[in-house]
């Protein structure tokens, strides 16, 4: 099995919901998100996944979000844009780009800062490992 990993950034703001019986003042961060690739076999020039191709991928998922006030947005309207929630949407973004059975995205981590992240990950195999 290998794994790649590719880290982006991105600038927003938010505000939980139901935080201390309320809600939380909106405040900037600078996001930082890393997303982890798995997969059963290389291709033929030795990768697991073509990082150009993550990068696209992350890019697409990442351009709702950016220079947002995710409390605001329509990904968020159901759910408080909290650290583990904007990984999960993330990871689910992303995983409806992979489309080869031998690849899945493995896990989402996001920080709020250098200090403070959240990560979402599924228990699952792939097929071929």
């Amino acid at each position: 099995m290998f794994e790649v990993t590719v880290r982006k950034s991105f600038e927003a703001s938010h505000a939980l919901r139901n935080y201390s019986q309320g809600q939380e003042k909106p405040h900037q961060h600078s996001w930082e998100c890393a997303v982890t690739i798995a997969s059963s076999a290389l291709d033929p020039a030795g990768c697991a996944m073509d990082f150009a191709e993550v990068d696209q991928a992350l890019a697409q998922v990442l351009a709702p979000l950016s220079q947002k006030a995710l409390h605001e947005t329509e990904i968020f309207r159901q759910r408080s844009p909290s650290a583990e929630n904007i990984a999960y949407y993330i990871y689910r973004s992303l995983s409806k780009n992979i489309k080869d059975p031998g690849q899945r995205v493995t896990r989402v981590t996001v920080w709020e800062d250098s200090d403070h992240s959240a990560t979402y990950f599924e228990t699952r195999e792939i097929v071929g490992s």
